[in-house]
């Protein structure tokens, strides 16, 4: 069975007992109360405001793709794993 790769470059099938750390951030388009309601859907622990989106897990891991998330409802994400491995995603609307 091939490793596939996530969008923040973790494999499917590595140990999901690790902390992992996301941080999305709305600036120019916050998420309206539906999208709200969606987000509180994948996450009831998350903290979630009209412009971020903000949860730490120690087992398991986001209900859904961060980059998916980035392009339908923020602007920006911070991720980290373990404290470690990091990263900063940002979607410019294709406005520079």
């Amino acid at each position: 069975m091939a490793t596939r790769r996530t969008a923040t470059g973790d494999s499917d099938n590595e140990d999901l007992k690790r902390e992992r750390y996301y941080e999305f951030a709305a600036v120019d388009r916050p998420p309206t109360g539906q999208q709200q309601a969606e987000l509180r859907s994948r996450s009831t622990r998350a903290t979630i405001t009209a412009s971020s989106f903000l949860n730490e897990y120690h087992w398991g891991d986001l209900k859904g793709d961060p980059l998916d998330w980035v392009e339908r409802y923020f602007d920006a994400l911070v991720y980290s794993a373990n404290r470690a491995a990091a990263g900063f995603f940002c979607d410019c609307h294709g406005q520079y």
